[in-house]
């Protein structure tokens, strides 16, 4: 069982995502579970290091998305603003917010892992 109140205090709204959810909290926190999964499938800073910016894209989109269904809203923040740099072209930045996501993104793992 994923602790609620440790993912409210990271900023993440589970009440609001519960409702989203028809009340199932048992459905978000299946669907907590699948998360870190996916933030290591679709993991954005190697992409970045290497160049690969379509791949860094792609990657920082996917998880945009599902931090957005999860209501995960300061990874959503953290990769919409990832998005908009690499759209932008600013790989540099995208880079230094990719690295600042991750700090908090492997906070929002310990608390689903726990």
């Amino acid at each position: 069982m994923v602790s609620l109140e440790n993912l409210k205090s990271l900023g993440i709204d589970s009440d609001e995502a519960i409702k989203r959810f028809s009340g199932k909290r048992e459905l978000y926190e299946r669907l907590l579970q699948k998360f870190p999964a996916a933030a290591r499938d679709l993991e954005v800073v190697s992409f970045l290091k290497s160049g690969d910016y379509q791949t860094a894209l792609a990657n920082a989109h996917s998880l945009k998305g599902i931090c957005g269904n999860l209501y995960l809203t300061p990874l959503f923040n953290a990769y919409s603003d990832i998005v908009i740099a690499l759209r932008s072209s600013e790989y540099g930045k995208a880079a230094e917010l990719a690295q600042d996501a991750l700090i908090m993104q492997d906070c929002v793992i310990k608390v689903i892992e726990a």
